[in-house]
């Protein structure tokens, strides 16, 4: 995963991008792992209090609360779509993840609800 390329091209996700020193000289390698598939605002301080108060405010819902409350989501999902002719399963056991797939193309009159 970590050798793909990444959607957004940017300076800070290419190799030694933090030796400000020769930000000039340009690699076409990008870092290692993760930090590739950073977006370009990485160092944009003024996003971090936003970040903060998210992470306080998934601790206060609490983790497996966000789980039981999207897996909700996911089951009325998985009922309107079965509805529609897409069979009910779940490729991975996790209540927020679902995956829908027919065997037959979607009709263009679609129909809308």
């Amino acid at each position: 995963m970590a050798e793909r390329i990444p959607l957004e091209e940017n300076w800070i996700q290419r190799a030694n991008a933090r030796d400000f020193s020769s930000l000039i000289l340009y690699t076409e390698s990008y870092d290692k792992g993760a930090r590739r598939f950073d977006m370009g605002e990485r160092s944009n301080f003024a996003l971090l209090p936003a970040a903060v108060r998210a992470m306080k405010q998934l601790l206060e819902w609490d983790v497996a609360e966000i789980s039981r409350t999207a897996g909700g989501f996911s089951l009325r999902l998985a009922q309107a779509a079965a509805e529609l002719g897409f069979p009910r399963r779940r490729a991975v056991a996790r209540a927020h993840y679902l995956c829908l797939r027919r065997k037959e193309a979607v009709r263009r009159n679609f129909p809308k609800s």
